[in-house]
């Protein structure tokens, strides 16, 4: 089954990323705040372009084959390919709570339980779940985004357009302001789908006439991609996300270049197949943070990370890919599985995560 070439890399580089802002490790290693900014700002946002690039590269790919989107199929692929873990995560924390080792609010289980979290004001907050708001974020955008697909992927282009408007709108304006005091507004479902947008045009244009004239080539995605991080810095938040979009379309049309190579390097590649595990128990396990509300739960964040590298792997052969094997079923038809890279990459043994 043909695969995207290193994308796995750019999966667990985005992981690794994360684990290192929750780990503090650029402010521990001495890096000045501009780059630790930076660093820090990379690895949800590359997570989230990816997963709108991949979902929408497959929702295009359904319609070019078949004419239509099976939304039931669609949303029976996502629930096995998320939810089994993330229950299992919550269900660690229930016995821990039971046996008195942490206390969880009752505003924190809603949440947690109906996949709002991203909407967790201070109140409700526990620092072990705290990151599963960007699955929230993901999984939100994902319950809306196939349904545009019945119209038309022309109506869907435009979608996402408004999206990115509106959200880079509310991000600009300061319309948010009011409810920093409480909540972090920028997780909210709306401006958080930003990057996912963003990934969904990457795919756009890969499907488009523009990319098989070859409009953007090797060095202008390099230029743009470094302008665009450039601008960022000016606080256009959408600029930041287009410079990652660049360096992942520079990974899809150079699979044979050197920077593809580099992440290809089996142990990264590996770190990307594991990356939702990784994700998901770098939180629970870590704290993500070295804040600890509770004297035995979660362990130091040392151990906690440690302990995430030996779990991760373990939860991915022996209780995540058993259950993705079932995707199969609720595939549209053999055919979806090509011609290209693209479709292979999202139901195959890298599926996207958050």
């Amino acid at each position: 089954m043909q695969r995207i070439r290193g994308f796995d890399g750019l999966r667990a580089l985005a992981v690794l990323s994360v684990i290192a802002f929750h780990a503090e490790a650029w402010r521990r290693i001495g890096l000045h705040d501009g780059l630790a900014a930076l660093l820090n700002n990379l690895g949800v946002p590359l997570f989230f372009v990816l997963s709108g690039f991949l979902i929408t590269s497959l929702l295009l790919a359904e319609t070019r084959h078949r004419g239509s989107v099976d939304v039931w199929a669609f949303y029976a692929r996502r629930a096995l390919r998320i939810l089994p873990l993330y229950l299992l995560a919550l269900l660690l924390l229930f016995a821990l709570e039971y046996f008195q080792q942490i206390r969880l609010s009752r505003c924190t289980w809603a949440h947690a339980v109906t996949h709002t979290l991203n909407f967790a004001g201070q109140n409700c907050q526990f620092a072990a779940l705290s990151h599963f708001w960007s699955l929230a974020v993901e999984e939100h955008f994902y319950l809306f985004w196939p349904l545009a697909f019945l119209a038309g992927p022309r109506f869907a282009f435009v979608v996402l357009l408004v999206v990115v408007a509106v959200c880079q709108g509310m991000l600009w304006t300061g319309v948010l302001a009011p409810f920093e005091a409480t909540h972090d507004p920028s997780r909210w479902t709306l401006p958080g789908v930003l990057p996912i947008a963003v990934g969904g045009i990457a795919a756009f244009y890969v499907e488009s006439s523009l990319s098989k004239a070859a409009f953007v080539t090797r060095a202008r995605l390099v230029v743009l991609a470094v302008a665009c991080a450039v601008v960022y810095f000016e606080r256009l938040t959408a600029t930041w996300y287009a410079a990652i979009a660049c360096i992942l379309l520079f990974v899809y049309y150079n699979q044979d270049g050197v920077l593809t190579r580099l992440l290809e390097w089996r142990p990264l590649a590996f770190l990307g197949t594991i990356s939702y595990g990784l994700y998901v128990w770098q939180g629970v396990l870590g704290g993500n943070g070295a804040y600890r509300e509770f004297p035995n739960f979660p362990p130091p964040l040392e151990i906690g990370l440690l302990l995430t590298f030996v779990v991760a792997p373990v939860s991915y052969y022996c209780f995540e890919r058993p259950i993705m094997r079932l995707k199969k079923r609720f595939r549209r038809a053999p055919d979806l599985q090509g011609p290209g890279p693209v479709v292979a990459a999202v139901d195959g043994r890298s599926p996207s995560s958050v």
